[in-house]
């Protein structure tokens, strides 16, 4: 038969402090983490958005473009006739 071992008042002690320790390391990790995420997704999300302005940028551009072309065609055929 085993016997039963009761655990000391020092013992139970020391086992919190090292679950406590733990738990700080841990949350302190987690937290460095968290934070790396954010800025990853905040530096993604200024990169996508300045993709996105060039892009429209280029798109209004070319549309301009077209207008100025088509109107000086329209310019063109009106003083022809």
């Amino acid at each position: 038969m085993l016997e039963t071992y009761v655990i000391s008042l020092d013992e139970a002690m020391w086992g919190g402090l090292l679950v406590a320790i733990t738990m700080a390391i841990h949350g302190t990790g987690m937290f460095g983490i968290g934070i790396a995420g954010l800025l990853t997704v905040a530096w993604s999300t200024g990169i996508l958005y300045m993709l996105a302005q060039n892009f429209q940028d280029t798109q209004l551009q070319k549309r301009r473009r077209k207008q100025q072309q088509q109107g000086e065609t329209k310019q063109v055929g009106a003083t022809h006739r």
